[in-house]
């Protein structure tokens, strides 16, 4: 799997400056504690509690701008590692070791072939993606191979021609989309090829019937 040159990668340096903050804490906090007393103290003696109360928020702000820090720099590098894993071509298997599908990602999102495969190892499915969308051609297979239909894909809906096929290979049944609407000429067939009848559709409704 290929991956690019990530945050992770190139800001590497930031993981060195939370280490760096949380030593500050360590220190800021033993210095803060072992102060507080004389400064109570002093406080008391001269009545005026304000260097107390600039203390104590000088100490609690250092604390929410150092977690604050670190907790989004470790979200980044979670969210860039998150993007590592979806990125090239991915593959998982059955219990068999047999692949059952391959896919590539690019940016986070399926770009490219999506193929499918039956547990005995042949093809069931292929598809195409485009930035995270169906787009392009599917075609699925019967376990032997062969093709059992095909259609076309535009931005993740039906868009062109959609045919089945009987098992000796003849045209079971044909028709068309448009933006993932049956829309023209549908034609159905018996398994020896003569028509059987057509249908016309305009946006997913038959306007007329003709029977062979």
């Amino acid at each position: 799997m290929t991956i690019k040159n990530t945050l992770s990668k190139k800001y590497g340096f930031l993981i060195f400056f939370q280490g760096l903050i949380v030593l500050s804490i360590s220190i800021y906090t033993i210095t803060f504690f072992l102060y507080i007393g004389d400064i109570i103290e002093l406080c008391r003696v001269s009545d005026d509690y304000t260097l107390l109360i600039v203390s104590i928020v000088s100490y609690l702000f250092f604390w929410f701008y150092s977690i604050s820090f670190i907790s989004i720099v470790n979200f980044l590098f979670k969210l860039d590692d998150t993007k590592k894993n979806f990125e090239g071509l991915k593959t998982s298997y059955y219990e068999n070791k047999q692949i059952k599908e391959e896919y590539y990602y690019k940016d986070g999102k399926k770009n490219g072939k999506w193929i499918l495969y039956y547990y005995n190892g042949q093809i069931e499915e292929k598809r195409n993606y485009k930035d995270g969308k169906e787009d392009g051609k599917r075609t699925w297979y019967n376990e032997t191979g062969q093709i059992v239909g095909e259609s076309n894909y535009k931005d993740e809906k039906l868009d062109g021609k959609y045919t089945y096929y009987y098992e000796n290979g003849q045209i079971r049944e044909d028709k068309n989309y448009k933006d993932g609407i049956e829309d023209g000429e549908k034609t159905s067939y018996y398994e020896n090829g003569q028509i059987k009848n057509k249908v016309n559709y305009k946006d997913g409704n038959p306007i007329s019937t003709k029977e062979d």
